[in-house]
């Protein structure tokens, strides 16, 4: 909640806010240098240095530095930093990290139906939100910055739909009163709306003086509260947004979020749009000290000074209410802790204060917390692999430099080879050169010397791959991952398979952390959207060839919720490849039970999916959809009548079923039982048509096998029974 605070509350919190960033500022320098050269290694911008009076990486391939610096080799780089992370990324992403919401009570009925409206909340959040480049953009980070942190806020926006506000004001009601002409007793009293007519109402007996008498109508007009009309709003809903260390300024020395005593956001922009969030009133001055601000290590390090002196630095910090106490005086920290109860949010831009407000650091961010650091900061994923990409750099340019220099250099004696003539002569096949005359006792080959070059190592290439499973081994991006050629072993569809299984146990620890994170993210988002919900909310999902509307039903979210747990015990995220490979086992099983999961109407779309076929045509996948359109007709109250002779019986059956158990049959039932009635009576006309079938077929069982029909087993061995042998 933003508060408008006097000149001197706004010093106060940047006098706090500036002695909390110097403690650190050494630290922070020093982490920001790391995490700016991982950035450049990223871009492949390798073959860099410090600059101490630039206070910045410089590359070699500077203007101000190719006169003094051999650069040609300078881009010449295998990025294998670069290729190790977005392997792992790729692994890693495959799908989004389940999340369970765990119910307070398991036998209360009201919190089941909250931990199910929860589980659709998040996965409408999901969508809106694009998660899953949130959780590669997650991966990016932890590879090249550590840690993570997630900002979630609610934004009202008009992309987010409207929903109607009821806009209150007066209306005129009249009251008629039926009086007794006799003795004026009070009769009856009826209410109406000024647009109805008073109805005349015929001899009544007055209850008081006991005489049938002709009511006289008494009407008395009066100005009651009514809502005269609806305004469209714009809706709210929860917004994620995912930062690394670079953006996330944080205490070095703290273990968990809980310690932190302060975050401070740092992005950039445009001094005009700046000028437009705060306002003609604010006045934003110059960039400030850069330094500082750790400007630098965000920005292309290819701007000049001049060129960044319009962009401007946001700074929205958040702080505890106990770093108050850091304020200058014991009455100035009362005042604060009175002002922000639960922290202060405020916003720079720049060096300027432009708002601050009543919010607590712990409802809108979330932190990932690695077991294998020792404090809330933890090392970029990435980081191991760095010299070894530096070594294997060197190792190509001196494999470059070889190759090139590898051509030997000769010396000839001008005193015994004519090079004026020899210049002016046209090379031929067998051509003889004349040579000047020779000195006594020296032969022709004494004239000539040959440099002898240097020649690229074989220990060179075995050290390269060395480096190469080096690389592998620190960052446990093996080849099994990535798709690559196996050093050793039978290479065989098995062996490949294992050796994926256990390089995948060694990038768990990273997918675990990441997991217990996105639980958290999600619980937070998933709390905004719930204290934001004005209406029922509805999320479309394909069904068949149809969609249809899965309704989140405020009436569903009075229970209460238990806990939000990650399902890291869940299998590792597979990939289409993967689960093609798996549903083409399955299909090889002879087992009955399985046979019906893979042949049921429900997963037509999902064989044809992962066999890579979407245009191939399942038997039964047509009459599932023909079904699902019918069950949507009865929904509107249209009734459809079962077609004897066309329909698929058993398919159309076990659509209905399907239907009527799945949340949406159940919210029907629910809020369309008239609907839901329709389609269950209709299934039950498929399955009498199906058991009017099966009798059909059995009284025909028993027939003569001449006619090339079936005999009935039963009836066969009755007549063996009965003597008749001439049964066939």
């Amino acid at each position: 909640m933003i508060k408008k605070v006097d000149k001197e509350v706004q010093d106060e919190l940047k006098t706090i806010l500036k002695n909390l960033q110097t403690r650190d500022q050494a630290v922070r320098d020093r982490q920001l240098r790391t995490l700016k050269l991982l950035d450049l290694y990223w871009k492949n911008i390798q073959n860099v240095f410090w600059d101490e009076r630039a206070k910045d990486w410089r590359s070699v391939n500077d203007q101000d530095l190719n006169a003094e610096l051999d650069t040609y080799y300078a881009d010449k780089v295998i990025n294998i930093y670069r290729a190790h992370g977005e392997s792992i990324i790729a692994a890693l992403s495959q799908d989004l990290p389940s999340t369970i919401f765990v119910p307070d009570d398991g036998e209360n009925i009201n919190d089941c139906r909250t931990a199910e409206a929860w589980s659709q909340i998040s996965a409408l959040i999901a969508r809106q939100q694009k998660s899953i480049l949130l959780l590669i953009r997650a991966l990016y980070l932890m590879y090249n910055q550590g840690t993570v942190a997630a900002y979630v806020y609610s934004k009202t926006s008009p992309e987010n739909g409207q929903y109607d506000v009821p806009t209150y004001g007066k209306r005129t009601q009249y009251n008629d009163f039926h009086i007794c002409p006799t003795c004026g007793h009070d009769l009856s009293a009826s209410i109406r709306d000024e647009d109805e007519a008073t109805t005349d109402i015929g001899p009544t007996q007055c209850e008081y003086c006991g005489q049938t008498v002709i009511p006289i109508i008494d009407t008395v007009e009066e100005e009651v509260p009514a809502i005269i009309g609806y305004e469209q709003k714009d809706k709210p809903r929860p917004c994620i947004e995912v930062y690394g260390s670079l953006n996330v300024r944080i205490p070095h020395f703290n273990r968990n979020q809980k310690e932190c005593g302060y975050l401070i956001l740092e992005t950039e922009s445009d001094k005009e749009y700046a000028q437009e969030i705060a306002g003609d009133d604010i006045a934003i001055g110059n960039s400030g000290n850069e330094y500082e601000t750790g400007r630098w290590a965000r920005i292309e390090s290819e701007f000049d000074w001049e060129e960044t002196a319009e962009i401007v630095t946001w700074r929205r910090a958040w702080l505890r209410p106990w770093q108050f106490n850091k304020s200058s005086s014991p009455e100035m920290t009362k005042k604060l802790k009175k002002l922000f109860p639960h922290g202060v949010y405020m916003l720079l831009m720049n060096d300027q204060f432009v708002e601050c407000g009543d919010e607590s650091l712990d409802d809108h961010w979330i932190l990932t917390q690695s077991p294998l650091s020792n404090f809330v900061h933890s090392e970029p994923l990435g980081l191991p692999v760095k010299p070894v990409q530096d070594m294997r750099s060197e190792v190509v340019i001196l494999q470059l430099q070889s190759m090139e220099y590898g051509i030997p250099e000769t010396w000839a004696d001008p005193a015994v080879v004519d090079f004026e003539n020899y210049n002016k002569t046209e090379a031929a096949p067998g051509q003889v050169y004349p040579v000047k005359s020779m000195p006594p006792g020296r032969a022709l080959g004494d004239a000539f010397t040959t440099l002898k070059t240097a020649v690229y190592p074989k220990e060179a290439e075995e050290f390269k791959k060395t480096l190469d499973a080096d690389g592998q081994f620190v960052l446990g991006d093996f080849p099994s991952i990535y798709g690559g050629v196996q050093s050793g072993g039978s290479k065989t569809y098995a062996e490949y398979s294992a050796s994926q299984a256990r390089a995948l146990q060694r990038l768990s620890i990273s997918w675990k952390v990441l997991s217990v994170w996105w639980a958290q993210v999600t619980e937070k988002a998933t709390r905004i959207f719930i204290n934001e919900m004005r209406e029922d909310e509805k999320m479309v999902k394909k069904s068949g060839s149809n969609w249809v509307n899965v309704w989140i039903r405020r009436a569903d979210l009075h229970g209460k919720i238990g806990s939000v747990e990650p399902e890291t015990n869940s299998a590792f995220p597979m990939s289409f490849t993967q689960k093609k490979d798996a549903l083409v086992k399955l299909m090889e099983y002879k087992d009955p039970a399985v046979v019906s999961v893979i042949t049921h109407p429900e997963n037509a779309g999902v064989v044809a999916k992962y066999l890579g076929f979407p245009e191939l045509y399942i038997p039964g996948d047509d009459s599932r959809n023909k079904q699902l359109n019918e069950i949507q007709d009865m929904l509107e109250g249209i009734q459809v009548q079962v077609d004897p002779d066309l329909d698929d019986h058993n398919i159309e059956y076990m659509a209905c079923t399907a239907w009527m158990n799945s949340p949406y049959g159940q919210d029907a039932k629910l809020t369309n039982l008239e609907g839901f009635n329709m389609v269950r009576e209709h299934a039950r006309a498929h399955k009498e048509v199906m058991a009017a079938l099966e009798q059909q077929q059995a009284e025909m069982g028993v027939v003569d096998d001449a006619e090339g029909k079936e005999i009935d087993p039963l009836a066969q061995t009755e007549q063996m029974a009965q003597g008749d042998t001439n049964v066939a």
